[in-house]
């Protein structure tokens, strides 16, 4: 437990009986896995103490791992959401990096100076990573994107 208590958000996965899982009337086959949650907050001081949200899976085919890129915000972020990264061999049980892939405030052009968050990965055919994610700022709030080399 932290500071933000139950307030804390949480990220957890749910199963499907029926796939594709389209709510139809109101109903859904979407029920709620037992092991959530998967992302737990984060301990006092941590950068996903209040939140740890919105996570997208990856399966990284050369480490042979799911790789889950998601936004934490708490007091180890300075009150901005930033971008985290969590690894597991199960999609079970996820090993957090206790440091963010991304902080808020690091674009060149400034448009995340609050919170960087809601994160897209892709890969070209030739390698190179595009990171798309919301910024917010200054000028308001967009799409940013960072990639792993000069386009």
């Amino acid at each position: 437990m932290n500071e933000y208590g139950a307030k804390a958000e949480e990220s957890g996965i749910a199963n499907c009986k029926d796939f594709p899982c389209i709510s139809v009337g109101g109903l859904s086959s979407w029920e709620p896995n037992p092991a959530s949650p998967v992302i737990r907050s984060g301990p006092n001081g941590s950068c996903d103490s209040a939140m740890a949200s919105d996570p997208k899976v990856f399966w990284d085919e050369v480490q042979k791992v799911w790789v889950m890129v998601y936004f934490g915000m708490g007091a180890g972020t300075g009150g901005h959401a930033d971008i985290l990264v969590a690894f597991s061999t199960d999609l079970l049980r996820w090993d957090k990096d206790p440091e963010p892939l991304y902080r808020a405030g690091h674009h060149p052009a400034g448009i995340d100076a609050q919170h960087a968050h809601k994160v897209s990965l892709l890969y070209d055919a030739e390698g190179t990573g595009y990171m798309y994610y919301t910024a917010v700022g200054a000028k308001g709030r967009g799409i940013a994107l960072l990639t792993s080399r000069p386009l």
